[in-house]
């Protein structure tokens, strides 16, 4: 365990009485966005954006930029990346204070790394979501298009 990371116990308690700040991040590319279908709670089964919690002495960005590569395998620098807004995510066990950026890319990555935490992925349009996905999910999303250069 790094010291950016606390007991899972100590964790497990404190979030119980405590909102967690995360990020969630959309990549974009041809119109399409990438989602990964989770294989860990929370949302297990469910299609989400790649996210994570904001650690001690991250920021925002930081915390987009580390996310995006351990559970994508996508390395971007810091300028591409766009904030879209803020949504709140309410779990049976906790909530998550959620900050929504967006990354758009030129290219497709000629590969894309999931990890542990995801089944599979797929890039997908606005109007073609795959299911299920949280409404939360949608309405990230939705802020992710409407920033969006690209969208039509």
């Amino acid at each position: 365990m790094d010291n950016r990371h606390i007991e899972k116990r100590i964790y497990d308690f404190i979030k119980q009485f405590t909102p967690m700040a995360c990020v969630d991040i959309g990549v974009i590319c041809d119109n399409k966005i990438l989602l990964l279908c989770r294989k860990i709670e929370p949302a297990q089964g469910y299609w989400a954006l790649p996210r994570g919690h904001i650690q001690l002495g991250e920021t925002v960005e930081d915390t987009a930029l580390i996310e995006l590569e351990e559970e994508t395998g996508i390395i971007i620098k810091s300028h591409v990346l766009e904030y879209c807004g803020v949504v709140t995510y309410m779990f049976v066990d906790r909530q998550d204070i959620t900050n929504v950026m967006l990354a758009e890319l030129d290219t497709k990555p000629s590969e894309i790394k999931i990890n542990n935490e995801s089944a599979s992925f797929g890039w997908y349009s606005f109007d073609k979501l795959p299911y299920p996905i949280l409404e939360t999910t949608r309405n990230e999303i939705n802020l992710i298009f409407k920033r969006s250069k690209n969208h039509a």
